[in-house]
């Protein structure tokens, strides 16, 4: 019994941690972030963590082992603020916008200026995109905390705003 008990206060504080990171307050209100817990789930894991940047575009790498996948729902209009795809609300322009962190195999198509999701179903501007994953500050963001400044497109680099981010393997709804 007293081998069980250490388990489970490092296991509630890692929940709480992980809670603590997963949404800010302002995010809640924004973008109707409904729940914030994390599960691990049988999804593979890349050997780089790594985000990759074409453009506008923050990917997931590919992943190859487990991951780490989260439970908030992300929803909200997507557009291109500048050079970075940005999550924003379309009820209230005056809350900020959050960078994108999309699932592995995401696409953009510049030339038709559309985003391709894995599976093949496209996003354009303006549209309201869900899925599951959180919101995280760039220093702990999953994929975007790896990355130099220099990689990342300086339209995302915008103090104070949490990154939204979908799961690596995640599927996103577009409305």
């Amino acid at each position: 019994m007293g081998v069980a008990r250490p388990a489970v206060v490092v296991f509630g504080l890692s929940v709480f941690l992980m809670l603590a990171g997963c949404t800010s307050g302002e995010s809640v209100e924004r973008l109707d972030v409904i729940e914030s817990s994390t599960t691990s789930s049988a999804v593979p894991a890349s050997s780089s963590s790594a985000a990759v940047v074409v453009g506008p575009l923050v990917v997931h790498p590919e992943v190859s082992g487990e991951v780490e996948e989260h439970e908030a729902e992300v929803i909200g209009r997507f557009d291109l603020i500048g050079d970075c795809f940005m999550l924003t609300d379309a009820a209230d322009d005056d809350l900020p916008d959050h960078p994108i962190v999309w699932p592995a195999g995401t696409v953009w198509r510049e030339d038709v200026g559309v985003v391709v999701l894995p599976g093949g179903v496209e996003a354009t501007l303006g549209s309201t995109l869900a899925g599951s994953g959180g919101f995280f500050p760039r220093s702990v963001a999953p994929g975007v905390s790896e990355l130099s400044l220099e990689s990342i497109p300086s339209g995302c680099l915008v103090d104070g705003r949490d990154w939204a981010v979908f799961n690596p393997t995640g599927d996103i709804e577009v409305r």
